[in-house]
């Protein structure tokens, strides 16, 4: 029994020690052991983490024909676990967590053994690249010195690689302050920044200060890396100009979206989501099919046509069909419990950080049999096992307006709880929110 290759797997061994996943066993999971195989073979195999939300890990195990949500939360000496099902309510044990936490030990020893002939790999190619470092080495001191003096470097070899930002994915002010440290003592007085020729592959740049302009070059290569060039001749592999430096502080601080999303090439990760509709990059219909990134860098399909159904959409059609008294019934299913609403708060208070929100409500039975709807805030990560019934469409949606999401986003430290950045006004972290709010509402 295999392990489902997905685009983008969650590596559970970085996450999780297997050592306290086995301590869990005889708690979690021995007991259920006659039932584990029968779980697994309603699910087709190894069960495969769905999310991973911080510091919740999420699972979606499917039994008798209902979808029932897993959590296992990281912290330094035990793991907590969560099950949305009545038999771990009564007994905080089922087989749904024996089978999650099964299914992760197998996939951590698979890993293991995948890492370690990774690493027999790279070490390979380590001496093969020092065999070519001292080749590359002994020829250079070959050649003359013309035109080169003693200690001093110019620069200016046609023969240097130009510098490279790896992962055009992840153009964040945090990141690549640690990659540029120059980055923390930019100054945009008194300079231009105009945008230039763009190209299929990137953009450029022309920098300006009084009479002097550059002309920096972005483009994106097939690995997903930005190689940038100046007009200057002085942007090295591991240096850049300060006119590159400073048009990369600028795109950071003037784009609050990625400038290289629509240089990626996605095609392969578009064509794993338009499955779900039978079709692919191409077909002409994949020209209706709107895609963006999510917050932690993944394609998501931000609109689709109405005209289109997904396998899912196809299935929940049959089943009204082929029983169309189901939706007569007096109770409320399991699947009518789990949905989830939205709501829109906004407020004039001028001391407020979020003067405007959005936040989700479900729909839970009052003791009168009325319906009682019950807040959950969506920047908590207490809330997150509540939202995972949503499907991936519905929830990054809803999750584009979440504090978490504005967090990760920005890279600030000025805010780091929601508790925090409710009660505690700063005026700078509102500006960033509202930009951040009204820029995901517009999109």
């Amino acid at each position: 029994m295999g392990i489902e290759l997905k685009e983008n797997p969650i590596i559970v061994s970085e996450h999780f020690d297997p050592e306290l996943i086995r301590n869990l066993f005889p708690v979690y999971v021995d007991a259920y052991a006659g039932q584990i195989e029968a779980c697994l073979a309603q699910n087709r195999g190894l069960l495969n983490p769905r999310r991973l939300l911080g510091k919740y890990l999420t699972f979606v195990v499917s039994e008798g024909g209902q979808l029932w949500s897993v959590m296992i939360k990281k912290d330094t000496e035990k793991y907590g676990l969560q099950c949305d099902c009545q038999t771990f309510a009564n007994q905080e044990s089922c087989v749904h967590v024996a089978a999650v936490l099964h299914s992760m030990l197998i996939q951590m020893k698979h890993e293991q053994e995948a890492s370690e002939n990774q690493l027999a790999v790279f070490k390979e190619q380590q001496h093969l690249q020092h065999v070519l470092k001292e080749q590359n080495l002994a020829a250079f001191k070959d050649q003359p010195m013309v035109g080169l003096k003693a200690g001093v470097k110019t620069g200016k070899s046609d023969t240097a690689r130009p510098f490279t930002i790896g992962n055009a994915r992840d153009f964040s002010i945090s990141r690549l302050t640690l990659l540029i440290p120059g980055l923390r003592n930019v100054s945009r007085r008194n300079k231009h920044f105009l945008e230039g020729k763009c190209m299929d592959d990137g953009f450029e740049v022309k920098w300006q200060h009084h009479e002097i302009s550059e002309t920096v070059s972005f483009r994106v290569d097939e690995n997903e890396d930005i190689i940038i060039t100046c007009t200057c001749k002085a942007c090295y592999q591991h240096s850049p100009c300060r006119h590159a430096t400073d048009v990369i502080y600028d795109l950071c601080e003037t784009d609050q979206k990625n400038p290289f999303i629509s240089y990626l090439r996605l095609d392969a990760e578009k064509n794993v989501l338009l499955q779900e509709y039978g079709i692919t990059m191409a077909d002409e219909e994949s020209l209706e099919f709107d895609f963006s990134l999510d917050y932690q860098g993944k394609v998501i399909i931000a609109k689709k046509p109405d005209t289109i159904a997904s396998l899912s959409e196809l299935n929940n059609i049959r089943k009204l069909l082929v029983n169309p008294l189901e939706i007569r019934k007096t109770y409320r299913s399991r699947e009518d419990q789990l949905q989830i609403g939205i709501y829109i708060l906004l407020s004039h208070d001028q001391n407020s950080n979020a003067p405007v929100r959005i936040d989700a409500f479900k729909i839970d039975a009052g003791k009168r049999g009325d319906e009682k709807y019950v807040k959950i805030p969506i920047g908590r990560e207490e809330s997150l096992h509540q939202l995972s019934s949503l499907d991936d469409m519905h929830y990054q949606a809803l999750m584009a307006f979440s504090f978490l999401s504005f967090r990760n986003h920005t890279g600030t430290s000025l805010v780091t709880s929601y508790q925090t950045f409710i009660q505690q006004f700063s005026d700078t972290i509102r500006q960033l929110y509202l930009q951040y709010f009204f820029k995901n509402l517009d999109e």
